[in-house]
């Protein structure tokens, strides 16, 4: 499975338009990390002027993943199981409403994380991968990308375990699907596509990633069409 490797504190690639900025929507991030020596951020929708205007994905020095969302303070959907350590990973966020947010890490429901402490983000101007890409610039990924996909839709438990197992994205609420990179080792340039043709990402720094999957039958799922 390819991918983008962030390896720079400076790496991302960033959408400036063609997403949505409220919910519900669902987000789904195939990625994983070669450290927990700090705290990273695999996906944000962020507004750039500030720090405390998103949604994200944060990953914990203790190897828990963390669904965020921020207006002025920080709430969190706090999974309680962890990554393992360069294998690729699928983490499901699920924004339902302004009350309502779910993160699910690898199909693994038991341990998933809720929060119904009410947050609504204003002035999201950018979905970015790699860092938390808002004014602070920070949280690098020290890792992989491997592709992703965004529902305009609160996706239901049979398919967020569906996408967890490497379901294609493009066959999962089609309807829905509003964004799908399937893969960030495929770009075009400095480009990597978005194949619904909404938001495509440009990349600043960073370098394809041939890493294999080591959960061979999930591997196939984000690449097809």
């Amino acid at each position: 499975m390819s991918g983008w490797l962030f390896d720079n504190a400076s790496a991302y690639a960033r959408a400036t338009t063609g997403f949505l900025t409220v919910p519900p929507f669902t987000i789904l991030c195939v990625f994983q990390t070669s450290s927990l020596a700090a705290t990273q951020c695999p996906w944000v929708m962020a507004a750039s002027g500030t720090t405390s205007q998103n949604w994200r994905i944060q990953v914990n020095t203790d190897g828990t993943v963390w669904w965020n969302c921020a207006a002025g303070s920080t709430v969190q959907a706090q999974c309680t199981n962890t990554v393992t350590l360069n294998v690729p990973q699928y983490f499901v966020g699920v924004a339902v409403s302004d009350v309502d947010r779910t993160g699910v890490l690898n199909g693994d429901f038991a341990n998933k994380g809720t929060n119904t402490t009410s947050r609504v983000p204003t002035g999201v101007n950018r979905l970015s991968f790699g860092m938390k890409d808002d004014s602070s610039a920070s949280n690098p990924l020290s890792g992989v990308v491997h592709y992703a996909a965004l529902w305009g839709a609160a996706l239901d438990d049979a398919e967020i375990k569906a996408i967890s197992a490497g379901a294609v994205p493009s066959r999962v609420r089609p309807a829905s699907l509003l964004s799908y990179w399937p893969s960030f080792g495929r770009h075009n340039g400095s480009v990597i596509p978005d194949r619904r043709g909404r938001a495509p990402l440009t990349i600043n720094l960073g370098q394809v990633s041939a890493l294999a999957a080591r959960r061979g039958a999930r591997a196939a799922g984000g690449v097809a069409a």
